[in-house]
C-alpha cells in the first residue's frame, strides 16, 4: 500500500508544476521550495482573480515606467554631456564616433535619396565605402535597422515633426526601453513578483556605467540588437519552465517570441553568431544535464540555425554566417539530441550509473563528431575565411600565439579587449549589485551541478524514466522507510526538488556562468554579464518559496507562509534606496552641464564639404574617415568595419602614411587604391612609443624596430633597424620645399592645416 501511495506522490509531483500560470515561485512551500498550492488560503476566489490582475495591471505598468525612466535619463545625460540641442549639425554627426557615423551615414544616405528604392541600389553597388571597390552594403554590414529606420522615417509622420538625426537617437532610446522590459520580465518571471523586475531595472540603471554604452555611443550595433537578446532570453525563460506544457498557448507563445528575437538580434548586429553560438553551447549543456526538455532544446537550436540562415539569405548569402560555428553546432546538437531521444533517453532511470554515465558520454561525442564533419564540409564548400581574425585573437586570449599580428595587436591595444579590471567589481559592490548576485549565482550553480550528479549517482529506478521523458532532471520524492512510515526528506533534497522543478533556473545559470567567463577575459563584453547580475541578484531578495523554506526550516511551520512578506520587504527596501541613490547621482550628472567642443574636426568637415569635388577619396585612419563619410558624404578608401579579409589587407597598405616607406612608394600606394587626398593626425603621428600606438604597430607589421624597441638592450628577434625617416613627420618639413629639390613636395600639396589635422593633395 506505502509503495503505491509513493508512486502516486510522484507522479503527482511531475504533474503539479504546469499548474499555474508563472510556474509561480510566488506560490506558498508545502514543506519544499517547489510544493504548489493555494497562495492565498483562505481567498474567496474571485479575490484572488482580482488581485492577480492587479498585480499583472501595476508589474506592467511598473515595467513601462522603468522603460520610459531609463530611456529619459539616458537622453537627458546625452544633452547635458553635450548640448546636443544648441549645436550645428555636422558637430552631432561628429559626435558619432568611430564606425557610428559610417553606419549613420546610410541612415543619412536613404532618407535624402530621391527614393527609397534608389537609395538601397546604391547600397547594393557602392563605391565610396571602399573607393575604388564596389562592395555590397547590405551584404557585408548589419544595416538593415538603417533602412528600416528610413523607412519609417520618410513613411510616416515622424518626418514631418523630427530632424533625421533626432528620429535615430529616439528609435535606440525606444529600443533599449525594450532591453529594460526584458531585463524586468525575466526577473519577475523567476521570482513572481514585480517588485524583483523593478529592482533590476533600478540597478541597469543605477550600474549603466558597466552595464551599457547608450549614454555616448547611440549607433553602434550592440543598441539596436542586444534589447532582442534579452527579450529572447525572457521568452526562453518561460519556454523552459515546467508551466510550458507541450502544446499549451504558454509554449507556442514563448517560442514564438523567442524565435522573432533571435531572428532580429541576429539581424542587427555581426557579432550575432559568437553570442548564439555560446548560447547554444548553453542550452545543449542545460539539456545534457537533465534540465532543459530535449523536444524545446531540439526546437531552439533549430530556431538559431533558421534565423542564421535566413540573415544570411538577406545579405545575399553572407558567407560568413554559412561558415560560422555557430550553424555547425546547431545542426550537430540537432542531431544528438535527435540520437538521445531516440536511443540513449529511454530506460536512462532503470539503467545502471555507469550506463548512464556512457550514454551521457556518448550524446557528447555524437555532437562533437558531427560538429567537426559539419564544420569541414562547410568551409571546404565555401571557403571563406573573413573572420580569421577574431580567431587569432581569442587563441592569443587562451595563451598560443599571435601576439605579433597586426589585427590582434589592433584589438588588444584598443583597451576594450583586455581583461576586466578589479576596478569594475568595486564598483558594482558599493551598489549592492554584485554581492546578493554571487550569493544566487553560487548557489544556482552548485544546485544544477548537484541536480546532475545525483540523476547519473541514484540507485536505479525504472519509476524515474517518467522524469527523463520530460528531460528534467529527477526529484528525490519521499520515499517510505523500511518499517513503512515516510520519512521527511533532508534540507538539501528539499532544495534538488524544488530546482529540479524549475529547469529555467539551471538554464540561466549555465548561461550566465558562460556570459560571467565572456565578460571577465574581455572587458568589452561585460555588456553580457552586467545586465544578467541585474537580472539574477533580486532573486536573493524576492523568491517567496526560498524564504518560505528557510523560515518554515528555522523558525517551524507558524511562520512558513511569512516568506511573502520578508521577500517584499527586504526588496522594497533595496529599491528605495537604489533609486535615491540612482537620482542623486544622476543629478549630479545634470549639474555639470558640457557642450560639444572639437573645433578642429568642424573645420575639417566643413572645408572637405565646401573645398573638394564631390567625388573626391580620402585615405586616413579608420576612425577618422567614418565621419568623413557621414558629414561630408565625400568617398572613402577603408572603414572601421574590420570583418573583411581583403579590406584589412588595403589597411595594412593604406597605413603606410605612418610607415617610413619613402614618399614614392606611399604615393604609388595611394594611387592605386584611388586616393585624392590624405589626412594625417599628430594624434598618431606624434604620439609618445608604448607599444600600442599606430606608428608602432605599422613599423612591426614592415619588420621594423620601433623607436621605442631600438633603444631597448635586446630587441625583439625577427626585426630591424631602420633609418628611414617616417613619412608624417618628413613631410611636415617638406612644407614650403620646391618641387625638384624635395620628392614629397613633389608628390603631394598640403592644402589644410590646424592643431590637429593635415590634408595633402595627391599630385
Amino acid at each position: 500500500h506505502m509503495g503505491k501511495f509513493s508512486k502516486a506522490k510522484r507522479q503527482r509531483s511531475l504533474s503539479g508544476g504546469a499548474s499555474s500560470a508563472l510556474e509561480a515561485p510566488g506560490g506558498p512551500p508545502s514543506g519544499d521550495l517547489s510544493a504548489a498550492g493555494d497562495s492565498e488560503g483562505g481567498l474567496p476566489g474571485w479575490l484572488g482573480c482580482l488581485a492577480t490582475v492587479l498585480e499583472w495591471t501595476a508589474g506592467i505598468g511598473l515595467m513601462l515606467g522603468c522603460a520610459w525612466g531609463f530611456a529619459w535619463l539616458t537622453n537627458e545625460i546625452h544633452e547635458s554631456t553635450l548640448y546636443f540641442s544648441n549645436i550645428k549639425e555636422v558637430e552631432r554627426e561628429i559626435s558619432l564616433r568611430t564606425e557610428q557615423g559610417l553606419y549613420y551615414s546610410y541612415y543619412k544616405q536613404l532618407v535624402w535619396a530621391p527614393s527609397l528604392r534608389q537609395g538601397l541600389f546604391e547600397l547594393v553597388r557602392d563605391n565610396s565605402t571602399e573607393h575604388p571597390d564596389t562592395i555590397n552594403v547590405l551584404s557585408r554590414m548589419n544595416i538593415y535597422q538603417e533602412v528600416l529606420l528610413a523607412l519609417l522615417y520618410r513613411y510616416t509622420w515622424f518626418g514631418t515633426y523630427l530632424q533625421p538625426i533626432y528620429f535615430y537617437i529616439y528609435s535606440v532610446l525606444f529600443l533599449n526601453g525594450l532591453l529594460i522590459c526584458g531585463l524586468f520580465a525575466t526577473s519577475w518571471q523567476l521570482t513572481g513578483t514585480p517588485l524583483a523586475g523593478c529592482l533590476a531595472a533600478v540597478m541597469y540603471t543605477l550600474n549603466s556605467m558597466h552595464t551599457t554604452r547608450l549614454s555616448s555611443t547611440h549607433a553602434l550595433r550592440e543598441h539596436f540588437s542586444l534589447p532582442f537578446l534579452w527579450l529572447q532570453l525572457f521568452c526562453l525563460s518561460v519556454y523552459f519552465s515546467r508551466a510550458s506544457v507541450r502544446g499549451s498557448a504558454r509554449e507556442r507563445v514563448s517560442l514564438l517570441g523567442a524565435q522573432i528575437c533571435c531572428f532580429l538580434f541576429t539581424l542587427f548586429w555581426q557579432f550575432n553568431q559568437f553570442v548564439l553560438l555560446l548560447q547554444s553551447l548553453s542550452v545543449l549543456t542545460a539539456s545534457a544535464i537533465g534540465f532543459v526538455q530535449f523536444r524545446k532544446a531540439f526546437a531552439f537550436l533549430l530556431t538559431v540555425a533558421g534565423s542564421l540562415l535566413l540573415v544570411s539569405l538577406l545579405q545575399f548569402g553572407n558567407p560568413m554566417l554559412l561558415t560560422a560555428p555557430a550553424l555547425s553546432v546547431c545542426l550537430s546538437g540537432a542531431l544528438s539530441v535527435a540520437v538521445s531521444r531516440r536511443w540513449l533517453l529511454p530506460g536512462f532511470g532503470s539503467a545502471g550509473r555507469l550506463a548512464r554515465l556512457s550514454r551521457v558520454a556518448c550524446q557528447a561525442w555524437v555532437c562533437l563528431l558531427a560538429f567537426a564533419v559539419c564544420q569541414t564540409v562547410l568551409k571546404l564548400v565555401i571557403r571563406h575565411d573573413a573572420d580569421s581574425h577574431i580567431y587569432k585573437f581569442v587563441m592569443m586570449k587562451l595563451g598560443y600565439g599571435y601576439d605579433d599580428d597586426f589585427d590582434v595587436r589592433m584589438y588588444n591595444c584598443a583597451g576594450a579587449f583586455v581583461w576586466l579590471p578589479w576596478s569594475t567589481f568595486t564598483d558594482l559592490a558599493a551598489t549592492y549589485l554584485l554581492q546578493p548576485y554571487l550569493i544566487v549565482h553560487a548557489a544556482l550553480f552548485l544546485l544544477t551541478l548537484a541536480g546532475f550528479l545525483h540523476s547519473l549517482l541514484r540507485p536505479p529506478d525504472a519509476a524515474s524514466d517518467a522524469d527523463e521523458a520530460n528531460g528534467v532532471a529527477a526529484s528525490g520524492d519521499s520515499a517510505p522507510d523500511s518499517g513503512g512510515k515516510f520519512e521527511r526528506p533532508s534540507a538539501w533534497r528539499e532544495a534538488l526538488d524544488g530546482f529540479a522543478r524549475h529547469p529555467e533556473l539551471a538554464y540561466h545559470a549555465v548561461q550566465c556562468t558562460v556570459f560571467a567567463i565572456l565578460g571577465y577575459t574581455t572587458l568589452r563584453m561585460k555588456y553580457f554579464w552586467t545586465p544578467y547580475m541585474c537580472v539574477l541578484m533580486p532573486l536573493a531578495l524576492g523568491h517567496r518559496r526560498c524564504w518560505d523554506w528557510l523560515l518554515l526550516r528555522l523558525l517551524g511551520p507558524r511562520l512558513r507562509h511569512a516568506g511573502f512578506a520578508w521577500s517584499q520587504i527586504l526588496t522594497l527596501a533595496l529599491l528605495v534606496s537604489s533609486a535615491r541613490t540612482c537620482y542623486r547621482d544622476n543629478q549630479a550628472v545634470w549639474q555639470n552641464l558640457r557642450e560639444f567642443w572639437d573645433p578642429d574636426t568642424v573645420q575639417l568637415m566643413e572645408w572637405i564639404s565646401s573645398a573638394t569635388p564631390p567625388d573626391a577619396a580620402f585615405t586616413g585612419s579608420m576612425q577618422l574617415l567614418a565621419g568623413v563619410k557621414c558629414c561630408t558624404g565625400r568617398r572613402i578608401t577603408n572603414h572601421p568595419h574590420y570583418e573583411d579579409r581583403a579590406l584589412r589587407e588595403k589597411t595594412r597598405q593604406l597605413y603606410q602614411i605612418y610607415g617610413r616607406k619613402p614618399p614614392h612608394e606611399v604615393h604609388r600606394i595611394l594611387r592605386s587604391h584611388g586616393s585624392d587626398f590624405i589626412i594625417l593626425e599628430d594624434s598618431i603621428c606624434l604620439r609618445p612609443g608604448n607599444g600600442c600606438g599606430t606608428t608602432e604597430l605599422v613599423d612591426n607589421l614592415n619588420g621594423e624596430l620601433t623607436d621605442l624597441q631600438a633603444r631597448q638592450p635586446q630587441a625583439p628577434p625577427g626585426l630591424r633597424r631602420s633609418s628611414a625617416p617616417r613619412f608624417c613627420h618628413e613631410i611636415r618639413r617638406s612644407h614650403g620645399a620646391s618641387p625638384e629639390e624635395n620628392p614629397y613636395a613633389r608628390l603631394f600639396q598640403l592644402v589644410l592645416e590646424n592643431r590637429t589635422f593635415r590634408v595633402y593633395r595627391l599630385l
